[in-house]
């Protein structure tokens, strides 16, 4: 009996091991914990999730932060979004990471003092880059197979309203 039930408790933890009910679930995790982290610790683990960069935006007490799960290019992987939780009808975004297999978490895309990203129709990310009195936007659509981003046309293309989940 003593064996069964040991036999029984091994195969559970093996397979909640592999579903990832254990250990370290879905990849974004360590993300939403960084962040979490950060902000509650004014940024004294800075520097412990390697390819990311904070802004002085995330370190400011009076800008909140949130983010958003999404599958930017509907191959069943989800990316994470972060951005700045202002009540704008065009949310501003950060940072774009990505599951890069054995690198984990990625910081594909960071923006920050007027150099944003946005969400757009068709899951088509808006970059915008200011120089001085001038911004230039370049449209473009995320690809997991090779982890890159396709210029596109993004004409018809509208910012929008990302809920995000605020950092607590």
């Amino acid at each position: 009996m003593k064996k069964a039930l040991l036999a029984a408790t091994s195969m559970i933890l093996i397979a909640a091991s592999i579903s990832g009910c254990f250990g370290q679930g879905k990849w974004y995790q360590s993300v939403i914990d960084y962040y979490g982290d950060g902000f509650a610790l004014n940024w004294e683990n800075e520097g412990q999730l390697k390819n990311t960069v904070i802004g002085s935006e995330q370190k400011d007490p009076t800008i909140k932060f949130g983010y958003n799960i999404i599958d930017l290019d509907g191959d069943g992987t989800d990316e994470i979004l972060i951005g700045i939780i202002d009540g704008s009808n065009q949310t501003k975004i950060t940072d774009v990471y990505v599951n890069r297999g054995d690198l984990g978490a990625y910081d594909v895309l960071h923006g920050s003092e007027g150099d944003y990203i946005y969400l757009c129709t068709g899951n088509i990310l808006r970059v915008d880059s200011s120089y001085g009195n001038t911004t230039e936007s370049e449209f473009l659509k995320y690809n997991s197979k090779d982890y890159s981003f396709t210029v596109v046309d993004g004409n018809m293309a509208a910012p929008k309203t990302v809920e995000l989940t605020p950092f607590e």
